[in-house]
C-alpha cells in the first residue's frame, strides 16, 4: 500500500512538472508572438519588413583585432534586436589589399558592405559595375545618411548622377608626408622637413650610417614618388596615387603619365643614388610589411595625418613627429572614406539599415569603433583611454566615421590635434572636387597600363634599373599599350571639367 502511494505521488509530481513546462513554453511562445507582432507594427509604420532574419558580411581593410569576436558578439545582440540581422566582418590585410580587393569585387561572392575609397580606385570600380547604385534605396533605408550628404558629397560618390557609396561624416585633408622618429631626428640635429629634398637627404644619412630602414617602404606602399609630386603642386587624377597627373599651377592643365611630369625627372634620375645609399630595402617589391615603423624596423613612413595619430596612439613607446609636404593643402573628396554595397549583395536594404546604425547610433558606433567600454577602453572627460591593445582605435572603420561621436585618444598629445585645427584654417577647397576619370572608352588600355606600371615604372621609382635604359623600356611599353589614347581621352575630360 505504501509503495502504491509513493508511485501515485511520483506520477502526480511528474504531471505537475509537465504542466509547468507546458505553461512556460506557452508563455515563451506568446512572448515571441507578441514581439513579432510588435516588430510587425514597426515594420508597418516604416514600410520595411524585417521579419526575415539575414546574415550580412562586411569587408574592411587592415588587421583583424584580437578582440573582434568579443565585440561582434555584443554587436550582434544589438543587430538581432533592432534589425533581425547578424554581422560577420572579414579583413583584407595591408600587405594584400592591392591584389585581394579587386579580386573580392570581381569574384561574385556575396558581400553586403565594403570599405571604398579613391585610393582603392573607387571610380574605376563603380564604372565597372562592382558597386550597387543607391539612388532609389537611400531615402527609405538610410534616410539620415542621405540628409547628411551635401550636394558636393553626392557628386564625390556618384558616376553619371548615380550614387555608389555613402561617405563618412568627417572632413579629411590631403595631408601627405613623413611620420618620423624624433630620436633619430635629434641624433642628426634635424628639427623639421620643409620639403621633399630635406626628407630624402635625412633618409640617405640614415641609410649610410644606421642599420635600420629609413623609409619603411613595401610593395603596397611605394609612395615616395606620389609624395614628391604632391609636394610640387601636382594632382593625381584618380584622387590618390595615380598613373596620371596634372600640374595645378599650369593653366592649361596638361595631363601627364607620371614619368613624364616635368618635375619627375629629378626624382627618377636620383632614385638609383638614393637606393644605393640605403634609403629603402632591396626587397620592397616583394615585402608586405606595412608595420616596419611601429615594429622598430624603420625610422619613418610616408602617410597622412590620421596615420600619424594612429601610430602615436600605439603602445610602442615611439616618439613621432609629422610633416605634411603636400602643396597646396585642400579638403579631400568625400570618397576618401566611404562604404559601398557590392553588386553581389543579397540584402542591400538591410545592409543600408545596418550602416545607418553603425554611423548614427552611438551605442553601435562606440562598440565597433573602440571596442567594449570598461574592458577595451574607458572615457575620461570625453577622451578615450585604452586599457589594452586587443581591439584598437578605429580598426578599419573610417568608412562610417562620424565627427559627433569621434573621441580623442588620451595617448595622443593635445598639440598633435592642433595640427588638424591649422589644417582647417588653411586648407583650400579641392580644385578637382567632383572630377572623375571616365574610363568607359579606355578601360582595356587603362588596365593594361596599370600592369605596365608595375613591371616597368615601379623599378624605376625604386632605382632598381638604370634611368636611361629603364625609361626606354617603360616608354616603349606605354606606347604599345595605348598610353597616347588614354591621355587623349583624359585630357578632353579635364578640359571639359575646367570649362564648366
Amino acid at each position: 500500500m505504501h509503495k502504491d502511494k509513493t508511485n501515485i505521488t511520483k506520477i502526480v509530481i511528474i504531471i505537475l512538472l509537465i504542466v509547468t513546462l507546458l505553461l512556460v513554453l506557452l508563455y515563451i511562445l506568446n512572448n515571441v508572438k507578441n514581439n513579432r507582432l510588435e516588430n510587425s507594427a514597426i515594420e508597418s509604420e516604416s514600410g520595411i519588413d524585417i521579419s526575415k532574419h539575414v546574415d550580412l558580411t562586411m569587408y574592411l581593410i587592415g588587421t583583424r583585432p584580437a578582440d573582434m569576436d568579443l565585440v561582434l558578439e555584443k554587436l550582434n545582440k544589438l543587430t538581432e534586436r533592432d534589425l533581425n540581422v547578424s554581422l560577420k566582418i572579414e579583413w583584407i590585410g595591408w600587405g594584400d589589399f592591392s591584389k585581394e580587393y579587386p579580386i573580392l569585387l570581381s569574384s561574385g561572392q556575396p558581400v553586403d558592405l565594403v570599405y571604398a575609397s579613391n585610393w582603392l580606385n573607387f571610380y574605376e570600380n563603380a564604372q565597372r559595375g562592382a558597386f550597387l547604385e543607391l539612388n532609389d534605396l537611400l531615402e527609405k533605408y538610410a534616410p539620415i545618411s542621405r540628409i547628411n550628404m551635401s550636394e558636393a558629397k553626392v557628386k564625390d560618390v556618384s558616376v553619371n548622377d548615380k550614387i555608389y557609396a555613402i561617405p563618412s561624416d568627417y572632413t579629411n585633408y590631403n595631408t601627405f608626408g613623413p611620420i618620423v622618429r624624433k630620436d633619430y631626428m635629434r641624433k642628426y640635429n634635424v628639427t623639421s622637413f620643409n620639403n621633399f629634398e630635406d626628407y630624402i637627404d635625412f633618409c640617405c644619412k640614415i641609410g649610410k650610417n644606421e642599420n635600420i630602414d629609413p623609409t619603411g617602404l613595401c610593395s603596397s606602399s611605394i609612395e615616395l614618388d606620389d609624395l614628391y609630386l604632391m609636394s610640387k603642386g601636382y594632382y593625381p587624377l584618380s584622387g590618390s596615387g595615380s598613373l596620371y597627373w596634372i600640374d595645378l599651377n599650369d593653366q592649361k592643365h596638361k595631363v601627364y603619365f607620371e614619368s613624364d611630369c616635368p618635375a619627375m625627372k629629378y626624382f627618377l634620375t636620383n632614385a638609383k643614388k638614393w637606393y644605393e645609399s640605403g634609403c629603402w630595402n632591396k626587397d620592397v617589391l616583394s615585402s608586405k610589411d606595412e608595420t616596419m615603423l611601429e615594429s622598430n624596423k624603420a625610422v619613418s613612413r610616408v602617410h597622412n595625418y590620421d596615420a600619424w595619430l594612429g601610430e602615436s596612439g600605439k603602445d610602442n613607446e615611439l616618439e613621432l613627429d609629422y610633416f605634411n609636404l603636400t602643396n597646396p593643402l585642400y579638403k579631400v573628396s568625400a570618397n576618401q572614406d566611404c562604404m559601398a554595397i557590392p553588386n553581389s549583395s543579397n540584402n542591400p536594404e538591410r545592409a543600408l539599415m545596418l550602416l545607418e546604425k553603425l554611423k548614427y547610433d552611438e551605442e553601435y558606433y562606440m562598440l565597433i569603433t573602440y571596442g567594449i567600454e570598461g574592458y577595451n577602453y574607458v572615457l575620461k572627460d570625453d577622451k578615450i583611454e585604452f586599457l589594452n591593445d586587443t581591439y584598437g582605435n578605429e580598426p578599419g572603420t573610417w568608412g562610417f566615421r562620424n565627427e559627433t561621436f569621434y573621441k580623442q585618444n588620451m595617448a595622443v598629445k593635445d598639440e598633435q590635434f592642433e595640427y588638424r585645427k591649422n589644417y582647417e584654417k588653411t586648407a583650400m577647397e579641392n580644385p578637382m572636387a567632383g572630377f572623375y576619370m571616365n574610363l568607359s572608352e579606355i578601360q582595356k588600355e587603362y588596365e593594361n597600363l596599370k600592369y605596365t606600371t608595375k613591371l616597368y615604372f615601379d623599378p624605376l621609382v625604386l632605382g632598381y634599373v638604370d634611368y636611361e635604359e629603364g625609361m626606354k623600356m617603360l616608354n616603349d611599353n606605354l606606347k604599345e599599350n595605348g598610353n597616347d589614347k588614354v591621355i587623349e581621352h583624359l585630357q578632353k575630360q579635364v578640359d571639359e571639367y575646367y570649362a564648366k
